[in-house]
């Protein structure tokens, strides 16, 4: 029996009456929690056993292209089909279709919908889900056998519940559906609705009620599927209100959470819209629980990643992050020089020998004389560090002091691009000691290693890397977005009084130290190790230069 051929139609463009997002042109590249929808859909068929896949696109969706070329095409076999025209969905299919086998059946997934239900079920049958108005829907018409015998396409029907098509069809004679598409068009059709018709009349196809199903489609939906989706990473309980649009937060790392609850209490009034208003504590068998607003604007990270942003744009968002150091920075402290150098020495030295104790070969690869990265060679570690000890006793004595929220990477500030409204979120509420003050460099740190050090594609996972010996062969999926970011980003390190040597530098030790936090990924290790050796060896040089 021949395979089952799965088309995904991307071809449409985004209806901004229905999702004004305005930082994409695609469906399909919409950020949702940290990815694409693309990549929803992707990796749920990637886990259901399906690797190959014919996705039709439109010719300019360049990002889009871009995205998957360096990503998926490298996981599955992902054949791109380009249209050059906005083409409608009879011709998308037609052109996935000629390029598929038209011997077996077919699974059609449109590229705004993600359904985790099963697709290894015999039969013939499309994913429904209950719907209340059936005027922004397509309807399937059903016996009491869940035979569908009719299909209404976003017309006013009487009576509710009505059963709205999913966007997943699986069709097993994808010869004839084939020629059907292709009697449709002659014919003038151009909704799939008027082919699912006519390929009715001759199959039997069932109606199967969808229990997970994520349209990123319209607004309403796209939230409500954000919020289904979200993924927790130090909590073990989140809850987001629907109505209310609030967050409630609960984890097993209690005393973060307490950390974190006491840098959004002690933040100056004044500043407090920069963060989402706690609306209540409370304690729960020992642990801290708390409520506070939730917002559903994209992270810089989703933006930076997924995003057609300009460069224009990302001046500004830079501008803005800028600004609001500047605030932070209205407000001082003391901290001595020891604690200063606990942070960006003693801690880092810390990291390394809980590393090192759970995987040996981390330090025969710390130890190495040398280290070919990508064709170049740069001192190992163990070299450096005489040199790093120095520049960090060098550098304490340039502390800028004030607010901090300490772990300001770009997946920890939402960002809504019309109105340029900044929350900040997940602060770190401790820089040596529990509070909101600290060396504001080590922001500025975390927000250089999003940008230029691209932590945000490593955490996703869009990079290879090898390791053979001292040589590290590393390719992060970046665009050329990044290179001119950071060229501005540096730009206005210096023009708002930072040196970016020390930026870069603790963008280094950040990468060194972060290791063992990451030690279910050893893939991202090996980046990261290689991104902090090649930054560390860059500043190091040219400090030794300069003495």
């Amino acid at each position: 029996m021949s395979k089952t051929v799965t088309v995904i139609l991307c071809g449409g463009k985004i209806n901004f009456l229905n999702l004004p997002i305005k930082s994409n042109t695609s469906n399909s590249m919409i950020p949702v929690n940290g990815k694409p929808v693309i990549s929803w859909i992707l990796e749920d068929l990637i886990e259901k056993g399906f690797n190959q896949a014919v996705l039709v696109h439109r010719s300019d969706d360049i990002h889009l292209k871009q995205f998957l070329t360096r990503t998926f095409c490298t996981k599955m076999k992902l054949d791109l089909l380009e249209l050059n025209e906005s083409p409608s969905i009879l011709h998308s299919l037609k052109a996935g279709l000629e390029h598929s086998n038209l011997e077996g059946a077919v699974q059609v997934i449109l590229g705004d919908t993600l359904i985790r239900d099963s697709f290894d079920i015999e039969g013939e049958y499309v994913y429904t889900h209950t719907v209340e108005d059936s005027t922004r829907w397509c309807i399937a018409e059903s016996d009491s056998n869940g035979v569908i015998v009719n299909y209404h396409d976003k017309t006013e029907n009487p009576g509710v519940p009505f059963e709205a098509l999913c966007g997943y069809y699986k069709l097993n004679h994808s010869g004839d559906f084939y020629n059907l598409i292709l009697k449709g068009i002659i014919d003038g059709k151009n909704q799939l609705s008027d082919v699912l018709k006519s390929y009715g009349s001759k199959y039997i196809v069932k109606s199967l009620p969808a229990n997970y199903w994520y349209d990123f489609g319209n607004i309403e939906n796209l939230l409500s599927a954000k919020r289904q989706l979200l993924q927790s990473r130090y909590f073990n309980s989140l809850f987001i209100h629907p109505v209310l649009n609030t967050i409630t937060k609960e984890s097993e790392f209690d005393d973060k959470l307490r950390n974190e609850l006491k840098w959004y209490e002690d933040l100056p009034s004044e500043l407090s819209v920069l963060s989402p208003r706690i609306i209540k504590k409370n304690e729960k068998e020992g642990r801290l629980v708390f409520t506070q607003e939730y917002y559903g604007y994209p992270t810089l990270s989703e933006l930076f990643l997924y995003s057609d942003l300009s460069q224009e744009a990302w001046h500004g968002i830079v501008k803005k992050l800028m600004e609001i150091v500047t605030e932070f920075g209205k407000y001082s402290t003391q901290i001595n020089n020891e604690t200063l150098l606990e942070i960006y020495l003693n801690k880092t030295f810390e990291r390394l020998n809980i590393l090192f104790e759970g995987d040996q070969k981390w330090k025969e690869l710390f130890d190495k004389e040398t280290l070919l990265i990508n064709g170049i060679v740069y001192k190992g570690f163990q070299r450096l560090i005489p040199q790093i000890n120095q520049y960090a006793k060098k550098m304490i004595v340039n502390a800028r002091l004030g607010i901090l929220h300490g772990d300001l990477c770009f997946s920890n500030i939402l960002f809504d691009i019309n109105s340029q409204i900044v929350k900040l979120i997940d602060p770190r509420g401790s820089f040596g000691q529990v509070g909101i003050f600290g060396d504001q460099r080590y922001d500025m740190a975390k927000l250089r290693h999003s940008i230029h050090g691209l932590y945000d594609y490593i955490v996703s996972d869009l990079f290879e890397v090898s390791i053979d010996g001292n040589e590290i062969k590393c390719n992060i999926f970046s665009n050329e977005v990044p290179t001119a970011v950071t060229i501005d980003f540096d730009k206005q390190l210096e023009a708002n009084g930072f040196n970016p040597d020390e930026i870069q530098f603790i963008e280094g030790l950040l990468f060194i130290s972060m290791l063992p936090l990451h030690k279910d990924k050893p893939s991202r290790q090996q980046v990261m190790f290689a991104q902090g050796i090649v930054f560390l060896n860059e500043i190091i040089e040219k400090y030794e230069n300069c003495n």
